[in-house]
Protein backbone atom coordinates (compact mmCIF):
# COMPACT_ATOMS: atom_id res chain seq x y z
CA UNK A 1 0.00 0.00 0.00
CA UNK A 2 1.40 3.66 -1.21
CA UNK A 3 0.33 6.92 -2.43
CA UNK A 4 1.36 9.13 -4.61
CA UNK A 5 2.75 12.00 -2.59
CA UNK A 6 2.50 14.59 -5.92
CA UNK A 7 -1.11 13.03 -6.54
CA UNK A 8 -3.21 12.85 -2.92
CA UNK A 9 -3.08 16.13 -0.90
CA UNK A 10 -5.04 17.67 1.47
CA UNK A 11 -6.55 20.88 0.98
CA UNK A 12 -5.98 23.42 3.25
CA UNK A 13 -9.10 24.60 5.18
CA UNK A 14 -9.76 28.17 6.08
CA UNK A 15 -9.61 29.69 9.40
CA UNK A 16 -12.52 31.50 9.72
CA UNK A 17 -12.40 34.51 12.50
CA UNK A 18 -15.49 34.63 15.12
CA UNK A 19 -17.12 37.87 13.21
CA UNK A 20 -17.11 35.78 10.01
CA UNK A 21 -18.70 32.67 11.42
CA UNK A 22 -21.33 35.38 12.82
CA UNK A 23 -21.96 36.51 9.24
CA UNK A 24 -21.62 32.58 7.95
CA UNK A 25 -24.98 31.97 10.88
CA UNK A 26 -26.81 35.49 10.20
CA UNK A 27 -27.18 34.21 6.46
CA UNK A 28 -27.63 30.56 7.67
CA UNK A 29 -28.82 29.94 10.71
CA UNK A 30 -29.14 26.51 10.30
CA UNK A 31 -25.30 26.15 10.09
CA UNK A 32 -24.96 27.21 13.92
CA UNK A 33 -25.71 23.34 15.21
CA UNK A 34 -22.82 22.06 12.93
CA UNK A 35 -20.30 24.69 14.77
CA UNK A 36 -21.52 23.47 17.95
CA UNK A 37 -20.28 19.81 17.44
CA UNK A 38 -17.30 18.57 19.53
CA UNK A 39 -15.24 15.42 19.31
CA UNK A 40 -13.75 13.62 16.16
CA UNK A 41 -15.63 13.15 12.46
CA UNK A 42 -15.73 8.93 13.24
CA UNK A 43 -17.15 10.46 17.00
CA UNK A 44 -20.20 12.64 14.85
CA UNK A 45 -21.14 9.74 12.64
CA UNK A 46 -20.88 7.06 15.87
CA UNK A 47 -23.51 9.25 17.56
CA UNK A 48 -26.17 9.53 14.67
CA UNK A 49 -29.00 7.96 15.79
CA UNK A 50 -32.33 7.47 13.26
CA UNK A 51 -35.65 6.68 14.68
CA UNK A 52 -37.56 4.22 12.09
CA UNK A 53 -40.77 4.33 13.16
CA UNK A 54 -40.92 7.39 11.13
CA UNK A 55 -41.08 5.45 7.86
CA UNK A 56 -44.19 4.93 6.14
CA UNK A 57 -44.08 1.25 4.83
CA UNK A 58 -47.86 1.21 4.41
CA UNK A 59 -47.56 4.16 1.74
CA UNK A 60 -43.96 3.04 0.25
CA UNK A 61 -45.33 -0.10 -1.33
CA UNK A 62 -45.27 1.58 -4.85
CA UNK A 63 -42.12 3.48 -4.16
CA UNK A 64 -40.02 0.11 -3.03
CA UNK A 65 -41.43 -1.64 -5.95
CA UNK A 66 -40.36 1.15 -8.04
CA UNK A 67 -36.66 1.14 -6.28
CA UNK A 68 -37.07 -2.58 -6.91
CA UNK A 69 -37.45 -2.51 -10.93
CA UNK A 70 -34.43 0.13 -11.08
CA UNK A 71 -32.13 -1.40 -9.47
CA UNK A 72 -33.24 -4.75 -10.93
CA UNK A 73 -32.63 -3.20 -14.23
CA UNK A 74 -29.18 -1.64 -13.60
CA UNK A 75 -27.31 -3.65 -10.78
CA UNK A 76 -26.04 -7.35 -10.30
CA UNK A 77 -28.98 -9.83 -8.99
CA UNK A 78 -30.04 -9.94 -5.54
CA UNK A 79 -28.89 -6.77 -4.81
CA UNK A 80 -32.66 -5.04 -4.45
CA UNK A 81 -33.75 -7.57 -2.40
CA UNK A 82 -30.76 -6.79 0.05
CA UNK A 83 -30.79 -2.84 -0.46
CA UNK A 84 -34.98 -2.64 0.44
CA UNK A 85 -34.40 -4.74 3.42
CA UNK A 86 -31.37 -2.72 4.72
CA UNK A 87 -33.48 0.64 3.79
CA UNK A 88 -36.81 -0.46 5.43
CA UNK A 89 -35.02 -1.52 8.85
CA UNK A 90 -33.07 1.04 9.01
CA UNK A 91 -34.97 4.56 6.96
CA UNK A 92 -31.79 6.28 6.31
CA UNK A 93 -30.08 7.58 2.87
CA UNK A 94 -28.30 10.28 1.28
CA UNK A 95 -30.06 12.66 -0.99
CA UNK A 96 -30.11 15.98 -2.81
CA UNK A 97 -26.54 14.94 -3.79
CA UNK A 98 -26.08 16.35 -7.41
CA UNK A 99 -25.89 12.83 -9.56
CA UNK A 100 -21.87 12.75 -10.28
CA UNK A 101 -19.21 10.09 -10.87
CA UNK A 102 -17.61 9.28 -7.62
CA UNK A 103 -14.10 9.76 -9.36
CA UNK A 104 -14.78 13.08 -8.71
CA UNK A 105 -13.35 14.11 -4.98
CA UNK A 106 -15.88 15.91 -3.90
CA UNK A 107 -18.26 13.32 -4.67
CA UNK A 108 -16.37 10.38 -3.38
CA UNK A 109 -16.11 12.19 -0.01
CA UNK A 110 -19.89 12.57 0.16
CA UNK A 111 -19.70 8.16 -0.85
CA UNK A 112 -16.87 7.70 2.02
CA UNK A 113 -18.97 10.04 4.80
CA UNK A 114 -22.04 8.35 4.40
CA UNK A 115 -20.00 5.12 4.26
CA UNK A 116 -18.78 6.17 8.11
CA UNK A 117 -22.24 6.29 9.29
CA UNK A 118 -23.22 2.47 7.89
CA UNK A 119 -19.84 1.10 8.90
CA UNK A 120 -20.96 1.83 12.61
CA UNK A 121 -24.03 0.07 11.73
CA UNK A 122 -22.39 -2.72 9.84
CA UNK A 123 -24.54 -1.64 6.90
CA UNK A 124 -23.72 -3.48 3.63
CA UNK A 125 -25.01 -0.78 1.39
CA UNK A 126 -24.58 2.97 0.66
CA UNK A 127 -27.88 4.02 -0.72
CA UNK A 128 -27.95 7.59 -1.92
CA UNK A 129 -30.78 8.81 -4.22
CA UNK A 130 -28.91 11.83 -5.84
CA UNK A 131 -30.96 14.63 -7.69
CA UNK A 132 -30.58 14.77 -11.11
CA UNK A 133 -32.75 17.89 -12.08
CA UNK A 134 -29.73 20.10 -12.05
CA UNK A 135 -27.69 21.08 -15.50
CA UNK A 136 -24.87 19.08 -16.35
CA UNK A 137 -22.41 22.18 -16.09
CA UNK A 138 -22.80 22.14 -11.87
CA UNK A 139 -19.39 23.22 -11.06
CA UNK A 140 -19.14 21.25 -7.40
CA UNK A 141 -20.09 18.12 -8.71
CA UNK A 142 -18.95 17.48 -12.49
CA UNK A 143 -20.39 14.67 -14.12
CA UNK A 144 -17.08 14.09 -15.65
CA UNK A 145 -14.40 11.17 -14.84
CA UNK A 146 -11.04 12.64 -12.91
CA UNK A 147 -7.46 11.64 -13.24
CA UNK A 148 -5.97 13.18 -10.15
CA UNK A 149 -7.65 16.55 -10.85
CA UNK A 150 -7.82 16.49 -14.55
CA UNK A 151 -11.47 16.05 -16.02
CA UNK A 152 -12.25 13.75 -18.67
CA UNK A 153 -15.09 14.47 -20.02
CA UNK A 154 -17.96 12.26 -20.54
CA UNK A 155 -20.33 14.49 -22.80
CA UNK A 156 -19.55 16.92 -25.98
CA UNK A 157 -20.07 21.12 -24.17
CA UNK A 158 -23.37 21.59 -26.50
CA UNK A 159 -25.04 19.09 -23.66
CA UNK A 160 -23.90 21.82 -20.98
CA UNK A 161 -26.80 22.79 -19.77
CA UNK A 162 -29.08 19.69 -20.50
CA UNK A 163 -30.64 18.41 -17.74
CA UNK A 164 -28.42 14.99 -16.65
CA UNK A 165 -32.00 12.87 -16.20
CA UNK A 166 -32.13 13.81 -20.35
CA UNK A 167 -28.15 13.29 -20.97
CA UNK A 168 -27.67 11.08 -23.55
CA UNK A 169 -25.75 7.89 -23.38
CA UNK A 170 -21.65 8.95 -23.64
CA UNK A 171 -20.11 7.81 -27.01
CA UNK A 172 -16.83 5.63 -25.97
CA UNK A 173 -14.52 6.64 -28.63
CA UNK A 174 -15.20 9.95 -27.68
CA UNK A 175 -14.07 9.40 -24.06
CA UNK A 176 -11.26 7.57 -25.29
CA UNK A 177 -9.96 10.36 -27.42
CA UNK A 178 -10.44 12.99 -23.96
CA UNK A 179 -8.77 9.99 -22.01
CA UNK A 180 -5.72 10.18 -24.20
CA UNK A 181 -5.65 13.57 -24.21
CA UNK A 182 -5.66 13.76 -20.12
CA UNK A 183 -3.07 11.50 -20.09
CA UNK A 184 -0.79 12.98 -22.54
CA UNK A 185 -0.83 16.09 -21.15
CA UNK A 186 -0.48 15.32 -17.39
CA UNK A 187 2.57 14.86 -15.09
CA UNK A 188 4.59 11.25 -15.34
CA UNK A 189 2.59 9.75 -12.53
CA UNK A 190 -0.50 10.03 -14.71
CA UNK A 191 1.27 9.18 -17.85
CA UNK A 192 3.31 6.09 -16.48
CA UNK A 193 -0.37 4.82 -15.45
CA UNK A 194 -1.77 5.27 -19.47
CA UNK A 195 -2.17 2.07 -20.24
CA UNK A 196 -4.13 0.87 -16.52
CA UNK A 197 -6.11 4.01 -17.60
CA UNK A 198 -7.51 2.75 -21.05
CA UNK A 199 -7.91 -0.86 -20.50
CA UNK A 200 -10.01 0.14 -17.51
CA UNK A 201 -11.86 2.40 -19.62
CA UNK A 202 -12.53 -0.30 -22.40
CA UNK A 203 -13.40 -2.42 -19.67
CA UNK A 204 -16.02 0.02 -18.11
CA UNK A 205 -17.38 0.89 -21.34
CA UNK A 206 -18.13 -2.70 -22.36
CA UNK A 207 -20.71 -2.70 -18.91
CA UNK A 208 -22.06 0.20 -19.80
CA UNK A 209 -22.43 0.64 -23.51
CA UNK A 210 -25.90 -1.31 -23.82
CA UNK A 211 -27.48 1.60 -21.85
CA UNK A 212 -29.41 4.50 -23.49
CA UNK A 213 -28.92 7.41 -21.18
CA UNK A 214 -26.18 8.93 -18.82
CA UNK A 215 -27.67 8.68 -15.68
CA UNK A 216 -28.09 4.88 -16.24
CA UNK A 217 -24.01 4.28 -16.80
CA UNK A 218 -23.31 6.36 -14.19
CA UNK A 219 -24.88 4.40 -12.04
CA UNK A 220 -23.34 1.11 -13.07
CA UNK A 221 -19.93 3.43 -13.23
CA UNK A 222 -20.15 4.30 -9.79
CA UNK A 223 -21.05 1.24 -8.35
CA UNK A 224 -18.32 -0.85 -10.08
CA UNK A 225 -15.62 1.95 -9.16
CA UNK A 226 -16.94 1.47 -5.55
CA UNK A 227 -16.50 -2.02 -5.37
CA UNK A 228 -12.78 -1.69 -6.90
CA UNK A 229 -12.09 1.13 -4.27
CA UNK A 230 -13.25 -0.70 -1.55
CA UNK A 231 -11.41 -3.98 -2.57
CA UNK A 232 -8.24 -1.98 -3.10
CA UNK A 233 -7.85 0.20 0.00
CA UNK A 234 -9.26 -2.33 2.72
CA UNK A 235 -11.35 0.24 4.36
CA UNK A 236 -13.66 -1.85 5.87
CA UNK A 237 -16.39 -0.08 4.52
CA UNK A 238 -19.95 -1.34 3.17
CA UNK A 239 -19.51 -3.77 0.29
CA UNK A 240 -21.63 -1.71 -2.16
CA UNK A 241 -22.63 2.07 -3.25
CA UNK A 242 -26.08 1.67 -4.70
CA UNK A 243 -27.55 5.49 -6.23
CA UNK A 244 -30.80 5.90 -8.61
CA UNK A 245 -31.68 9.38 -9.35
CA UNK A 246 -34.40 10.26 -7.11
CA UNK A 247 -36.30 12.52 -9.05
CA UNK A 248 -36.57 9.28 -11.41
CA UNK A 249 -38.02 7.13 -8.37
CA UNK A 250 -40.49 9.71 -7.16
CA UNK A 251 -41.82 10.58 -11.02
CA UNK A 252 -42.78 6.95 -11.56
CA UNK A 253 -44.34 6.40 -7.90
CA UNK A 254 -46.23 9.39 -8.65
CA UNK A 255 -47.54 8.04 -12.04
CA UNK A 256 -48.40 4.75 -10.58
CA UNK A 257 -49.90 6.26 -7.18
CA UNK A 258 -51.92 8.57 -9.34
CA UNK A 259 -53.27 6.06 -11.73
CA UNK A 260 -53.99 3.48 -9.04
CA UNK A 261 -56.32 6.51 -7.76
CA UNK A 262 -53.88 7.44 -4.36
CA UNK A 263 -54.01 10.18 -2.15
CA UNK A 264 -52.77 12.01 0.64
CA UNK A 265 -51.57 15.55 2.23
CA UNK A 266 -48.60 14.98 -0.63
CA UNK A 267 -51.03 15.33 -3.80
CA UNK A 268 -53.63 17.69 -1.84
CA UNK A 269 -50.49 19.88 -2.01
CA UNK A 270 -50.77 19.52 -6.07
CA UNK A 271 -54.47 19.17 -7.04
CA UNK A 272 -56.35 20.90 -3.94
CA UNK A 273 -56.29 24.65 -4.89
CA UNK A 274 -56.44 25.89 -1.36
CA UNK A 275 -53.58 23.45 0.07
CA UNK A 276 -51.67 24.05 -2.69
CA UNK A 277 -51.99 27.87 -2.08
CA UNK A 278 -50.73 27.92 1.16
CA UNK A 279 -48.06 25.55 0.14
CA UNK A 280 -46.99 28.62 -2.19
CA UNK A 281 -47.36 30.82 0.45
CA UNK A 282 -45.38 29.00 3.01
CA UNK A 283 -42.33 28.01 1.23
CA UNK A 284 -41.47 31.02 -0.69
CA UNK A 285 -37.93 31.79 -0.31
CA UNK A 286 -36.84 28.92 0.70
CA UNK A 287 -33.55 27.92 -1.44
CA UNK A 288 -34.68 24.90 -3.71
CA UNK A 289 -38.27 25.99 -3.38
CA UNK A 290 -39.49 29.19 -5.09
CA UNK A 291 -38.82 32.75 -4.50
CA UNK A 292 -41.69 34.74 -5.78
CA UNK A 293 -39.52 38.31 -5.61
CA UNK A 294 -36.60 37.31 -7.52
CA UNK A 295 -38.62 35.06 -9.75
CA UNK A 296 -36.42 32.60 -9.01
CA UNK A 297 -36.79 28.53 -8.54
CA UNK A 298 -39.95 26.52 -9.78
CA UNK A 299 -42.87 25.94 -8.57
CA UNK A 300 -43.10 22.04 -8.02
CA UNK A 301 -42.26 20.83 -10.88
CA UNK A 302 -39.43 21.44 -13.93
CA UNK A 303 -40.19 21.38 -17.26
CA UNK A 304 -37.87 21.26 -20.28
CA UNK A 305 -37.10 23.04 -23.38
CA UNK A 306 -36.89 20.50 -26.81
CA UNK A 307 -32.55 20.32 -25.87
CA UNK A 308 -33.58 18.81 -22.33
CA UNK A 309 -32.62 22.39 -20.78
CA UNK A 310 -34.52 23.22 -17.53
CA UNK A 311 -37.32 25.54 -17.79
CA UNK A 312 -38.81 26.96 -14.44
CA UNK A 313 -42.77 26.51 -13.63
CA UNK A 314 -44.70 29.62 -12.36
CA UNK A 315 -47.66 29.29 -10.68
CA UNK A 316 -50.48 31.74 -12.12
CA UNK A 317 -53.94 31.37 -11.95
CA UNK A 318 -53.74 27.87 -10.50
CA UNK A 319 -51.75 26.44 -13.44
CA UNK A 320 -48.31 26.20 -14.16
CA UNK A 321 -46.74 27.84 -16.45
CA UNK A 322 -43.61 27.72 -18.78
CA UNK A 323 -41.25 28.62 -21.79
CA UNK A 324 -41.09 24.46 -22.18
CA UNK A 325 -42.52 21.79 -23.58
CA UNK A 326 -45.25 21.83 -21.09
CA UNK A 327 -46.06 24.96 -21.97
CA UNK A 328 -49.33 26.07 -19.77
CA UNK A 329 -50.26 22.89 -17.76
CA UNK A 330 -53.83 22.75 -15.96
CA UNK A 331 -52.79 20.98 -12.11
CA UNK A 332 -55.12 17.93 -12.66
CA UNK A 333 -54.15 14.52 -12.12
CA UNK A 334 -54.75 13.05 -15.69
CA UNK A 335 -52.73 16.43 -17.16
CA UNK A 336 -49.77 15.86 -14.80
CA UNK A 337 -49.45 12.22 -15.86
CA UNK A 338 -49.72 12.61 -18.73
CA UNK A 339 -46.64 15.34 -18.36
CA UNK A 340 -44.58 13.04 -16.21
CA UNK A 341 -44.77 9.89 -18.51
CA UNK A 342 -43.89 11.99 -21.44
CA UNK A 343 -41.13 13.48 -19.62
CA UNK A 344 -41.92 17.03 -20.15
CA UNK A 345 -42.24 17.40 -16.77
CA UNK A 346 -39.85 15.97 -13.47
CA UNK A 347 -40.65 16.64 -9.80
CA UNK A 348 -38.34 19.20 -8.56
CA UNK A 349 -36.45 19.04 -5.09
CA UNK A 350 -38.65 20.11 -3.19
CA UNK A 351 -41.71 18.02 -4.23
CA UNK A 352 -38.99 15.41 -3.97
CA UNK A 353 -37.36 16.21 -0.61
CA UNK A 354 -41.51 16.56 0.89
CA UNK A 355 -42.28 13.24 -0.76
CA UNK A 356 -39.01 10.99 0.48
CA UNK A 357 -38.91 12.89 4.04
CA UNK A 358 -42.05 14.10 5.29
CA UNK A 359 -44.17 11.63 3.25
CA UNK A 360 -42.71 8.76 3.11
CA UNK A 361 -41.13 9.21 6.45
CA UNK A 362 -37.18 8.58 5.01
CA UNK A 363 -34.64 10.30 7.05
CA UNK A 364 -31.92 11.97 4.46
CA UNK A 365 -28.24 12.49 4.72
CA UNK A 366 -27.53 15.76 2.73
CA UNK A 367 -24.62 18.57 2.32
CA UNK A 368 -24.12 21.30 2.94
CA UNK A 369 -26.47 22.63 0.98
CA UNK A 370 -29.18 20.79 1.66
CA UNK A 371 -28.41 21.36 5.76
CA UNK A 372 -29.54 24.62 5.32
CA UNK A 373 -32.90 24.42 3.01
CA UNK A 374 -34.24 21.00 4.49
CA UNK A 375 -34.36 22.13 8.07
CA UNK A 376 -36.05 25.36 6.89
CA UNK A 377 -38.86 23.52 4.70
CA UNK A 378 -39.49 21.47 8.08
CA UNK A 379 -39.52 24.44 10.18
CA UNK A 380 -42.24 26.08 7.69
CA UNK A 381 -44.36 23.10 7.75
CA UNK A 382 -44.49 21.94 11.46
CA UNK A 383 -44.62 26.06 13.08
CA UNK A 384 -48.32 27.09 12.98
CA UNK A 385 -48.88 23.38 10.68
CA UNK A 386 -49.83 25.61 7.80
CA UNK A 387 -51.47 22.94 5.64
CA UNK A 388 -53.65 21.72 7.98
CA UNK A 389 -51.98 18.50 8.31
CA UNK A 390 -53.30 16.16 10.55
CA UNK A 391 -52.06 14.89 13.73
CA UNK A 392 -50.27 11.73 12.85
CA UNK A 393 -48.74 13.13 9.52
CA UNK A 394 -47.73 16.25 11.69
CA UNK A 395 -46.20 14.13 13.99
CA UNK A 396 -44.23 11.75 11.55
CA UNK A 397 -42.96 14.67 10.34
CA UNK A 398 -41.57 16.35 13.70
CA UNK A 399 -40.09 12.73 14.56
CA UNK A 400 -38.00 13.50 11.42
CA UNK A 401 -33.93 14.22 11.94
CA UNK A 402 -32.66 17.58 9.80
CA UNK A 403 -29.38 17.91 11.17
CA UNK A 404 -28.28 14.81 9.03
CA UNK A 405 -24.91 15.48 7.47
CA UNK A 406 -21.84 14.64 5.35
CA UNK A 407 -18.97 16.70 4.81
CA UNK A 408 -18.01 17.24 1.28
CA UNK A 409 -14.89 18.86 1.00
CA UNK A 410 -12.00 17.63 -0.91
CA UNK A 411 -9.43 16.05 1.18
CA UNK A 412 -6.31 13.39 0.63
CA UNK A 413 -8.58 10.63 1.76
CA UNK A 414 -10.54 10.89 -1.58
CA UNK A 415 -8.36 12.73 -4.10
CA UNK A 416 -6.60 11.30 -7.10
CA UNK A 417 -10.13 10.41 -9.16
CA UNK A 418 -9.51 7.28 -11.09
CA UNK A 419 -5.80 6.74 -10.25
CA UNK A 420 -7.33 5.38 -6.29
CA UNK A 421 -7.39 2.17 -8.31
CA UNK A 422 -3.41 1.84 -9.07
CA UNK A 423 -2.41 4.04 -5.79
CA UNK A 424 -4.20 2.47 -3.44
CA UNK A 425 -4.20 4.33 0.46
CA UNK A 426 -3.71 2.57 3.60
CA UNK A 427 -6.25 2.49 6.20
CA UNK A 428 -3.88 4.72 7.87
CA UNK A 429 -5.48 7.57 6.10
CA UNK A 430 -8.98 6.27 6.47
CA UNK A 431 -8.34 6.20 10.62
CA UNK A 432 -6.40 9.54 10.58
CA UNK A 433 -9.52 11.35 8.52
CA UNK A 434 -11.90 9.84 11.01
CA UNK A 435 -9.80 11.15 14.22
CA UNK A 436 -9.93 14.60 12.67
CA UNK A 437 -11.92 17.49 14.69
CA UNK A 438 -14.96 17.40 13.19
CA UNK A 439 -15.74 21.25 14.02
CA UNK A 440 -11.95 21.86 12.41
CA UNK A 441 -13.00 19.52 9.14
CA UNK A 442 -16.61 22.01 8.76
CA UNK A 443 -14.49 24.66 8.54
CA UNK A 444 -14.47 24.26 4.62
CA UNK A 445 -18.16 24.14 4.37
CA UNK A 446 -18.51 27.06 6.45
CA UNK A 447 -16.19 28.71 4.16
CA UNK A 448 -18.28 28.08 0.93
CA UNK A 449 -21.46 29.60 2.89
CA UNK A 450 -19.30 32.51 4.16
CA UNK A 451 -19.03 33.07 -0.22
CA UNK A 452 -22.32 32.66 -0.72
CA UNK A 453 -23.31 34.83 2.10
CA UNK A 454 -21.38 37.62 0.01
CA UNK A 455 -22.90 37.09 -3.00
CA UNK A 456 -26.14 37.61 -1.36
CA UNK A 457 -27.12 33.77 -1.87
CA UNK A 458 -29.43 31.77 0.01
CA UNK A 459 -31.95 32.13 2.61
Amino acid sequence: MFTDPDMFSDVELPDLSATELDEIVGRFPHARRLLEVDGTVDGYYAGLTVDGSTFQADRADIFLAVLRRHIDDLFPPGTSTGVIDQLTRSPLLSAAEHMASITNPESLNVVINQALYRRQREQAYVLSLPITAIRLDNILLSRDLFVGDRRVRLLPSKYRDTLATDAPAVDGAFVERNLKAVVADGPPAIRARAADLRDWWERAYRDISSLDALWKQLVVLNHSYWKELVRTNHWDLPDEYVTVPMCVLVRDAMIEELEAGRDGWFYEMIFDPATRDAVYRTFDGVRSCWDSQTRSGTFLFWTTNRKGEPRAMAYEAGTLQSTGVAGTLPLSRESVVEALRSGALYPGTFLVMAYLGFYLGLQLFGGILCAQFYPEMYRRITQGNPLGLSVADLQTIEAARTDLYVNFERRKLSDGGLLKLWYPQSADAYDEYRDRSFRREIMGCMGYLLEMARKGEGD
